[in-house]
């Protein structure tokens, strides 16, 4: 029996060997596919890495982008009040300027009434003056004619008053 259980021990000893080399096989082929899985992922996850970080980077640009449009619009923005301030202005100026316009148009309308009336008036006067000028000439000859007469009759006797006229 010693040799029955030296060959059993043996033949334990082999089958152990055996499978041993078997589960190392197996392991080393599960292993071998588990190290393949893993470098693809690997590979897998760098490629999402550099992708996020392309995503990152044209976020951050994007981000830049409407950074710098938003100040942009905001930097427009202003403008347009300070435009629209200036046109409100600029209109209330010309509703202004329109509305002393025309009362200057009214004024000078009424002015150039006053002139017209003024003129005549001088050419009433003057035409009045020259009247009274001619007037006055032909008094003043009436007068010297008078004076020349009173003083003719002066001078002259009682009977040779017939001769001064």
């Amino acid at each position: 029996m010693r040799k029955d259980v030296n060959f059993g021990l043996l033949l334990l000893i082999v089958a152990v060997l055996i499978t041993f080399a078997g589960f190392t096989t197996y392991y080393q082929s599960v292993f071998s596919t588990v190290e393949s899985n893993y470098t693809q992922k690997i590979a897998e996850l760098t490629a999402i890495k550099d992708s996020l970080e392309t995503a990152r980077e044209n976020l951050s640009e994007t981000l830049t982008f409407k950074s710098t449009k938003l100040e942009d619009y905001e930097a427009l923005d202003e403008q347009f009040l300070d435009v629209a301030k200036e046109r409100d202005q600029f209109s209330e100026d010309n509703t202004k300027l329109k509305s002393e316009l025309s009362k200057a148009r009214t004024e000078l309308i009424k002015k150039e009434e006053d002139l017209a009336n003024k003129d005549k008036q001088i050419t009433d006067l003057s035409a009045d003056l020259t009247s009274e000028r001619a007037e006055n000439e032909e008094l003043l000859d009436d007068i010297n004619d008078l004076s020349d007469k009173a003083q003719c009759l002066k001078d002259t006797a009682d009977a040779n008053e017939g001769t001064c006229s």
